[in-house]
């Protein structure tokens, strides 16, 4: 358990010490109710000032001014670790994303991979595998995430922006592989990264037909279609299983 999840479990057991304790003081000290010994003990708590449940003996009154002091250091705690936290949280996420740009700048020879979906991920696991670098530029938050989580090098931004393309470090790239859902993205991702870098390698996935041309023209290399690699491959495996069938049976 890190130190962050310990002590927000402590807060949380303090807390509802803090309202069990009062609940049963008042419960005990002035006979109440369980619900107005509870709203008794959260208003004098949090300090807001409501009128009292029941006029309160003199043992209730020292109990309440015990009360609101144990509330006020409580709460004065409980603020005190959550703007801790935040901050933490912030300093660290900056940090990060700093050392994650230095890496970004000092890479070289790798390939930039413009979306992180199902088929992004599959070539990041890939290319991971292989030992090749490579940087993500992926627009979703959620997806951004994970890849982060993931370990991998990525840019937060639109793949079509040339910012994003520098940030990714395109002009020292040995590759770009565009896998956006969009064909049309996928085109314009081809003619900026030929613009910035002449010499680099384009792969561009291209689900219409009549995209193909278009995108080769735009420069890019190679245009790969999941769909017709997806048929080709079943169409394979079917072939394969009816040679394998229609072979002669030999029995010795």
């Amino acid at each position: 358990m890190t130190s962050t999840l310990r002590m927000t479990c402590l807060i949380i057991f303090l807390a509802v010490g803090l309202l069990s304790c009062g609940t049963i003081g008042y419960k005990l000290i002035e006979g109440w109710g369980l619900l107005d010994a509870l709203y008794m003990t959260v208003i004098t708590v949090s300090t807001v000032g409501f009128t009292e449940v029941h006029p309160l003996s003199a043992r209730g009154r020292v109990f309440t001014i015990l009360l609101i002091g144990v509330g006020l250091v409580g709460v004065s705690a409980v603020v005190t670790y959550g703007a801790k936290l935040l901050l933490d949280a912030g300093i660290s996420n900056a940090l990060g994303r700093k050392r994650m740009d230095r890496k970004i700048a000092g890479l070289k020879d790798h390939y930039v991979v413009c979306g992180f979906g199902r088929i992004g991920n599959i070539i990041c696991a890939e290319l991971q595998r292989a030992g090749i670098e490579f940087v993500i530029i992926e627009k979703d938050p959620t997806l951004v995430q994970a890849a982060d989580c993931l370990g991998y090098l990525v840019v937060e931004g639109d793949a079509t922006s040339d910012t994003s393309l520098r940030a990714a470090g395109i002009t020292k790239a040995r590759g770009v592989i565009a896998v956006l859902n969009s064909d049309a993205d996928n085109l314009f991702i081809s003619l900026a990264a030929r613009e910035m870098n002449p010499d680099i390698k384009i792969i561009a996935r291209g689900e219409e037909p009549a995209t193909e041309n278009r995108l080769l023209r735009a420069g890019a290399d190679v245009v790969v279609s999941p769909l017709k690699l997806g048929g080709q491959q079943i169409a394979r495996m079917v072939l394969e299983g009816h040679a394998r069938l229609e072979q002669p049976l030999i029995v010795s």
